[in-house]
This record gives structure tokens, C-alpha cells and sequence, in this order.
């Protein structure tokens, strides 16, 4: 007859292997939940349509295909079936494309969860593209004081100061997400703000990593294409042989083929580096169409005027290249302006004379959405009313 105490230890050595093997076993699913492809998770979830966990990994698998209907459906349901989960609430709301109703759901997720420092960083960026800035800093703010370990919170705070150009403290921002958790939108991000600064090593170092995972399904294909244009424009700036400038060439025409998936407000960067490159290569004839269409879809990016005006000269049109700088002049004493404009503001709020110079510095460069708004913040707060009113009318 066995003994009490061995039964016990064989009862504790069965339960620790049943035990150690379900915990095996969900390792293994939510690693190839991590990495499996679109095609079998469409499958499992036919099988398991209540898993939450996997229809969410499908929502932005989905998503990031550029089904946005489809996935907004899908992670509606796995809301529906795991309401307590913010990750899900977070990924249905970037499935939306009407920004204020993507904000409404993060505030029903903020009414059960009031200091949820990942929902305020959502809300952030959805007010960042309705233009609300000064709300978008509040709520990122907030969101690192609530969590100063969140990678989103200091990348949602590192776009708002990117947004208002505030670019020394957007790097230090984007920087601390980076360490905290090395995000591929984050690096992409920052490798933005460097374009200007001419740092190309840096941007190299930056998107290496994420060309380098490309198992990954956490990286969407639009990411992976930024990554490419921005390490070949890197390498456009290393001493290069005319073959290797053609292959480069030949790699951002490639990405300029797909810049319809770039987020609008980068579109204009293929063009820009398809410019660059013929300049480099002693053509400027062929650089002038690229760097006209890429000052056409940025206009606030001055470093197109500047090379399209380089690209007049070198091929004789001394009028065109003079009137192109005139414009690159006026664009780039307008966006100092801006700057500094905001600097002031940022240590005397509501000054008017500031207010007005902001206006008309954002009114000159195109911006009308924003200079409008500011014209409406002078009107509302009843000094200089009339001249408000008067510009704002002039703005239609």
C-alpha cells in the first residue's frame, strides 16, 4: 500500500507537469498568435469567433492592409466581448477615420478607467489631426504624468511638438519612447524630424532595426515602406559611384509608386529625394519636375524651394531660380516667425499682438484651418475684435 505522503508528492509531480504544459502551450499560442499571417488567423477566428485575443490581432493585421471598414467591425466585437481591455478600445479607435467619434470612445473607455495614461495618449493623437493642438498637449501631458514608464505617452507628447515645431523637444521625447520600448512609429517619427537637420547617419541607425525584423507583424507595410525611403535617402548623401545613385533612384521611384499609402503629409518626400538625387548626379533639368511636385504636396517644407531653386540655376533659368528663392525666403521667415511666435505665447497665453503676428505668419503660408482658429480665439476673447473679425473675413 502506498504511502500518504508519496501519493501527495506524486499528486503535486502530475499537477506540476499538467500545469507546466498548459503553460507551454500558451506560450506557443500567443507566440504564433504574434507572428501568424492574415490568411490563418481568418481561419482560426472562423473556428473561434469569441477569442478575443485573436480577432483583435486580426483587427489590425487587417487594418494594416488597409481594410479599415472591416477591422473598425471586428474590433468593435472584441470591445464587445472584453470591454475592460484597453489595448482593444485603443486599436478599434485607430481603426476610425472620423477622428470625433474615435475620441468619444476613448472618453467611454476614460468614464470606467479615469486614469488610463494609454487612452489619453490615443485621445492625444486624434485631436492632434483635428488640429486641436493646445488639447492634444493636455491630454499627452497628462498622460506622462499618469505614466511616466509609457512609450505612447511620450511618443503622443513628442508629436504634439513636432506638430507646433518645437522639434529640440520632440526629439527628447520621441527618444525617451524609443528607449522605453523601440517602436517602430516612433523611430519613424523622430527619423522625420532629422530630414531637415541633415543627421542621415542617425536616420540610418533609426530604421535599421525595423528593416532588419521582418517577421514581424507588428510593422505594418506602410511603416517598412517609410523605412526604405528614408535609408535610401540617407545613403544618397555618402560618396557614391553613379551606379549605386542610379540604384538608389530606382528604389525611392519605387516607394514613390506606392506614396498613395504615405500619410498625406509625407507624400511630398519621395519626390523631394528623387530631386535631391538628380542634382547630386549633375542633372538638373530632370531633378526640376520631381522637386516642383514635391513643393506642390509640402508646402511648409522649405528644403524643396531651396534645391528647386539650386535645380533652376544649374540649368541657366536665373529668373525662375530667383523668384522660387524669393518664395523659399518668405516661407522660411514665416515659419521663424511661427516659432517664435509660439515660444511667446507658451510664456504669455492669450497675448493679442503675438496672436495676430501667429495668424497672419500662418496665413501667409497657407494655412488657413489654423490661422482661422487663431482669429477666433482673438474674437472670443473680446479684445480687437474688429480687426479680427476684418482678417477673418479676408481669409475667405
Amino acid at each position: 500500500m502506498m504511502k500518504r505522503p508519496v501519493i501527495l508528492a506524486a499528486i503535486l509531480i502530475i499537477t506540476s507537469l499538467v500545469w507546466g504544459g498548459l503553460q507551454w502551450k500558451q506560450a506557443r499560442f500567443h507566440h504564433w498568435l504574434k507572428t501568424a499571417p492574415r490568411a490563418e488567423l481568418e481561419i482560426y477566428t472562423k473556428e473561434h469567433p469569441d477569442d478575443p485575443e485573436a480577432l483583435a490581432r486580426l483587427g489590425i493585421l487587417l487594418r494594416n492592409d488597409g481594410a479599415r471598414e472591416e477591422s473598425q467591425k471586428l474590433l468593435q466585437h472584441t470591445v464587445d466581448l472584453s470591454p475592460t481591455t484597453e489595448l482593444y478600445w485603443i486599436e478599434l479607435s485607430k481603426s476610425m477615420d472620423d477622428q470625433n467619434l474615435a475620441i468619444e470612445k476613448m472618453e467611454s473607455f476614460l468614464k470606467i478607467y479615469p486614469d488610463n495614461a494609454a487612452a489619453q495618449a490615443q485621445i492625444s493623437a486624434h485631436l492632434l489631426k483635428l488640429g486641436q493642438i493646445s488639447k492634444a498637449r493636455t491630454s499627452a501631458e497628462k498622460a506622462t504624468k499618469l505614466a511616466p514608464d509609457s512609450a505612447a505617452a511620450w511618443q503622443a507628447l513628442g508629436d504634439v511638438m513636432a506638430a507646433t515645431r518645437r522639434l529640440p523637444e520632440a526629439e527628447k521625447y520621441y527618444r525617451k519612447s524609443i528607449a522605453l520600448d523601440g517602436d517602430a512609429e516612433a523611430r519613424l517619427s523622430l527619423v522625420r524630424l532629422l530630414i531637415p537637420l541633415q543627421r542621415y547617419s542617425e536616420m540610418r541607425e533609426l530604421c535599421e532595426p525595423i528593416l532588419r525584423n521582418k517577421s514581424s507583424t507588428d510593422i505594418s507595410p506602410v511603416q517598412r515602406l517609410r523605412a526604405e525611403l528614408y535609408i535610401s535617402a540617407a545613403r544618397l548623401y555618402d560618396p557614391l559611384e553613379p551606379s549605386e545613385i542610379a540604384s538608389l533612384q530606382n528604389q525611392i521611384k519605387d516607394v514613390d509608386s506606392h506614396s498613395s499609402k504615405l500619410d498625406p503629409q509625407e507624400r511630398f518626400l519621395p519626390p523631394y529625394f528623387l530631386g535631391e538625387s538628380y542634382l547630386r548626379d549633375g542633372k538638373p533639368s530632370e531633378a526640376i519636375p520631381f522637386l516642383e511636385r514635391s513643393a506642390a504636396l509640402g508646402p511648409m517644407y522649405a528644403g524643396s524651394l531651396y534645391s528647386l531653386s539650386r535645380a533652376y540655376r544649374m540649368s541657366g533659368n536665373i529668373k525662375k531660380a530667383d523668384e522660387v528663392n524669393r518664395q523659399h525666403v518668405r516661407l522660411s521667415k514665416n515659419l521663424r516667425d511661427i516659432e517664435m511666435a509660439m515660444d511667446r505665447l507658451d510664456e504669455h497665453p492669450g497675448e493679442i499682438a503675438t496672436m495676430f503676428r501667429f495668424a497672419d505668419s500662418l496665413k501667409d503660408i497657407g494655412n488657413k484651418e489654423d490661422a482661422k482658429q487663431v482669429y477666433q480665439q482673438i474674437i472670443n476673447s473680446g479684445n480687437s475684435v474688429t480687426l479680427a473679425k476684418q482678417k477673418l473675413v479676408n481669409l475667405k
